[in-house]
């Protein structure tokens, strides 16, 4: 237990600065540590966490990719209503739910043409819940396709996706579509004339 009371800042920082040619492991490396420390404090080992005041390094991205409207066509020829993928499609689109939350979405979730819902990211912070008309389009693909009774998105197994065995999913159904992985979700279908809520969130 001795050497982990000498850690300080500092020490923490060389190991950061020897990996700035590959900033996103060298924050990687804080992360961890940071981690080991916290422990140490919730156990009384140490009084507090040196690694707090060590900034993770700031570097570029290009971010997530974000679809377009030719994309999303692309996907919506290659799997056609009925199919589970663009059921997930339709999903994402017409609600803007997370995967974490898309994949929790179930009829339950549907009463009188409205899908409520609270996100997953923002449910401790006891955030009002979510609540979108579900559009006619988005309708019209939940019949067409077999759902879950739990959730409407369902493994091959039966079950319920977790968040991130469904990112995994539903990238390898990207990749069979010929597009670019998708981290994220990032293009909002524009609500048509005919159905002009379609894309419209309301926060009740």
């Amino acid at each position: 237990m001795g050497p982990i009371l000498l850690v300080s800042a500092a020490h923490l920082r060389m190991p950061r600065d020897r990996r700035t040619d590959k900033p996103g492991a060298a924050n990687n490396r804080l992360k961890y540590m940071s981690s080991m420390l916290s422990w140490a404090v919730e156990r009384n080992l140490i009084r507090c966490n040196p690694a707090r005041d060590v900034k993770p390094l700031r570097y570029p991205t290009d971010g997530f990719h974000t679809w377009t409207p030719d994309e999303v066509k692309q996907f919506e020829v290659h799997y056609p209503v009925g199919t589970k993928a663009r059921l997930a499609l339709a999903l994402m689109l017409f609600t803007g739910a997370r995967r974490n939350d898309v994949v929790t979405l179930s009829r339950q979730h549907v009463r009188h043409g409205v899908i409520r819902f609270e996100p997953q990211k923002t449910r401790r912070k006891k955030m009002h819940t979510i609540e979108i008309p579900v559009a006619p389009e988005l309708a019209r693909i939940i019949v067409a396709t077999p759902t879950g009774d739990m959730t409407f998105l369902m493994t091959e197994w039966g079950k319920p996706f977790t968040a991130n065995g469904f990112g995994n999913w539903f990238r390898d159904r990207c990749n069979d579509a010929g597009l670019p992985h998708c981290g994220r979700m990032a293009y909002a279908r524009p609500a048509r004339p005919s159905q002009p809520n379609a894309a419209q969130p309301i926060v009740s």
